[in-house]
């Protein structure tokens, strides 16, 4: 269905997921909505929080920028308001696919510089973990 929908201002969950077939796609949730997230990010098991969750593919040509979780971005159309985009239902999941014209755009944080963490010392230790899930390639994702 063809949808024309307000600028759409939103904080994304989890990074760009590029696909094989070129088509890129980011999981966001209203800027207005994520305060009310209970801990700032939304896991596989909480539905309710799930359902928050906006999808925009850029399937249509669209393109859309490499973002990571937490970053800020803008949806708008080319007067920088309204855009177009095709509501799809796929993988047991609605999207949104922009169409020509829409532009995502990175939103940087006013003066928002992030403290450096403090070295180590002699009684600590330090953890690096990193998930591996969604490594695989095109439908292999999850």
């Amino acid at each position: 269905m063809w949808v024309r929908a307000a600028a759409l201002t939103g904080v994304v969950h989890g990074p760009t997921k590029r696909y094989a077939s070129g088509e890129a796609e980011i999981a966001l949730i209203p800027a207005s909505l994520h305060p009310y997230i209970s801990d700032g990010r939304i896991f596989f098991n909480e539905p309710v929080e799930q359902a928050l969750l906006v999808y925009v593919s850029s399937a249509l040509g669209a393109p859309l920028p490499d973002l990571h979780h937490g970053d800020r971005v803008r949806i708008a159309g080319i007067d920088g308001a309204a855009f177009d985009a095709i509501l799809d239902y796929n993988f047991g999941k609605y999207q949104l696919l922009l169409l020509p014209g829409a532009i995502v755009e990175r939103i940087h944080a006013a003066g928002a510089a992030p403290l450096p963490a403090a070295p180590a010392g002699g009684e600590d230790f330090t953890v690096c973990s990193y998930n591996l899930m969604a490594l695989g390639g095109g439908s292999a994702q999850h």
